[in-house]
C-alpha cells in the first residue's frame, strides 16, 4: 500500500511533466502554477486524499489530452471521475470544430454539470474558480478594464458565469456554502464585480 504522501507526490509530478511547456492564458507563468495553487488550497482545507490528488490533475483531461483511463489506471476512478466532472466534455472542447457551441453554452454545460455533483465535486469546482478569480482580482489590480481583453467574454458575461457558479455551489444537494473556500469565492466575485 502507498503511503499517503507518495500519492500525492506522484500526482504533482505527473501533472508538472503533463503541463511542462505550457502557459498561463495572458502570461509567462508556467501552467503548473494553476493546479498547484488548486491542490494546496485543498489541502489547506483538509481535504481528502483523493481530492487534493484531483486538485493536481483537474486539467490534464481538457488541456493536456491525458485520458480518463490514464488518470484512472494511476489514481484510482474516483480521482479519475473528479477530474472528468471538471473537464468539458470532448464535444465541447472541440468547439473550433462546431462553430455553432457558444462560450456561453460551453458555460451553461459546466453550470448544469456542477449543479448535480457531489460535495467533493463542487468543492474542486469552487477551489478551480478560486484560484482563478483570486488571479483576476490581483492582475485587475495592474491592468484595470485591459483585464477583460485577455479573455473569451466580455466583462458581463464572466460576471454572469462567475455568480451563477456561486450559486450552483450554494445550492442544494451538496452545497458548500459554509466551507471557507465558497466564502473567499463569492468574496472575490464581489470585489471584482461590484
Amino acid at each position: 500500500m502507498e503511503k499517503k504522501d507518495s500519492r500525492i507526490i506522484k500526482a504533482f509530478e505527473f501533472a508538472f511533466i503533463k503541463h511542462q511547456g505550457s502557459k498561463r492564458k495572458g502570461s509567462n507563468i508556467p501552467y503548473i502554477v494553476h493546479p498547484v495553487e488548486v491542490a494546496i488550497t485543498l489541502m489547506k482545507s483538509g481535504a481528502s486524499e483523493d481530492l487534493i490528488i484531483a486538485g493536481f490533475l483537474h486539467d490534464l483531461i481538457e488541456d493536456e489530452n491525458v485520458t480518463y483511463n490514464e488518470i484512472q489506471d494511476l489514481f484510482g476512478g474516483k480521482v479519475a471521475d473528479l477530474v472528468r466532472l471538471v473537464s468539458e466534455p470532448e464535444e465541447l472542447k472541440k468547439a473550433h470544430k462546431y462553430p455553432k457551441i457558444t462560450w456561453k453554452q460551453r458555460k451553461r454545460s459546466t453550470i448544469d454539470r456542477i449543479s448535480h455533483t457531489t460535495h467533493e465535486g463542487k468543492m474542486l469546482s469552487c477551489t478551480d474558480k478560486l484560484v482563478n478569480i483570486r488571479e483576476m482580482v490581483n492582475d485587475f489590480q495592474f491592468v484595470g478594464e485591459k483585464l477583460w481583453s485577455r479573455f473569451n467574454a466580455e466583462k458581463s458575461e464572466q460576471e454572469w458565469y462567475y455568480r451563477s457558479m456561486c450559486e450552483v455551489f450554494s445550492s442544494e444537494p451538496m452545497h458548500i456554502s459554509e466551507s471557507v473556500i465558497y466564502k473567499q469565492f463569492k468574496n472575490y466575485i464581489d470585489q471584482l464585480f461590484s
